[in-house]
Formats: C-alpha cells, sequence, structure tokens
C-alpha cells in the first residue's frame, strides 16, 4: 500500500490524531459525491 492511513496521517503531520484525519478524509469524500 504505498498511500495507506498511516502515509496519510504522516503526511499531513496529525500522527496523534490519526482518527480523526481518517474521518475528516472520508467526510471530504462523502461531500465529492453529494
Amino acid at each position: 500500500e504505498l498511500w495507506s492511513a498511516d502515509t496519510v496521517v504522516r503526511a499531513s503531520g496529525k500522527v496523534d490524531q490519526k482518527e480523526d484525519r481518517i474521518i475528516l478524509l472520508v467526510d471530504d469524500v462523502v461531500k465529492i459525491e453529494s
């Protein structure tokens, strides 16, 4: 996985907010899809 969730978190500098970051990413996708 070249772009795993951990990679996204590290790239965002939010390792301590990993779950929050994933939720934000999901929210962004939902907004784009809707």
